[in-house]
């Protein structure tokens, strides 16, 4: 078995939902890619971070690879796959060259079932896809001054029927795009027009329930650490 790598994904720095939504697709349809992948399609789930203040750390990511300080988002978006424990092994095993000090051997055979999809994250010391365990401690570590943060999971195949951006939020006063859009066209779910991106990323207490069929659920740091701790790969 072989993952999706870096090179055969679809990618454009600050347009980390729209990464995501691609990797989610390859997930959902494997044989799109020539890297197949037998991460089961209802077992994955793409994770939305941000806070009110939009001010949400992120460790070994932009221009602190390393790890030293954090960089912070006004938002962040990743996907993490629940899969088996043979699986696990067999996707870490595919995934050893990025093998780093850091990532010991009690977390590549530790009991987490779930692993993360950061392509954000820095390559030399987080791997693709990483342990969900190893990730929360390193690229997840407290960051109390800049607020807690706050958790959007939607399933992967409700995120993919659902998700739509014009790409507003990247433009300017004056209309002229603050970073470089992606190549590929603007996605638009069927049906729809327009932007939701601003919904997903409202976790305020009147949206945290709100729509959960087509917004997924809103969930506390420690809440979101538990349910992916925890999971099996007939759940959450």
């Amino acid at each position: 078995m072989s993952v999706p790598s870096h090179e055969l994904l679809p990618y454009q720095s600050c347009y980390c939902e729209e990464n995501v939504y691609h990797l989610a697709r390859l997930l959902e349809s494997p044989e799109e890619s020539q890297s197949p992948c037998s991460v089961k399609p209802d077992s994955s789930f793409v994770v939305l971070v941000t806070n009110p203040s939009k001010q949400t750390p992120f460790f070994f990511h932009g221009p602190h690879p390393s790890g030293s300080r954090p960089v912070i988002w006004d938002y962040h978006v990743f996907l993490i796959s629940v899969v088996s424990s043979d699986q696990r092994k067999k996707i870490l095993e595919d995934t050893a060259k990025f093998k780093t000090p850091e990532l010991s051997d009690d977390v590549q055979t530790g009991e987490c079932n779930a692993l993360v999809w950061d392509a954000d994250a820095s390559a030399s010391h987080i791997p693709f896809p990483c342990p969900f365990d190893f990730y929360k401690t390193s690229v997840l570590k407290p960051c109390w001054r800049f607020g807690d943060r706050c958790y959007r999971v939607v399933p992967a195949s409700v995120f993919l029927s659902s998700f739509c951006s014009d790409r507003s939020h990247m433009l300017s006063s004056e209309g002229a795009f603050m970073m470089p859009p992606p190549s590929w066209p603007a996605i638009q779910a069927e049906g729809m027009s327009g932007s939701n991106l601003d919904k997903f990323l409202d976790v305020s207490s009147d949206a945290a329930d709100a729509n959960p069929d087509l917004f997924g659920t809103v969930m506390t740091e420690e809440d979101f650490f538990r349910k992916f701790q925890l999971a099996e790969p007939d759940e959450p």
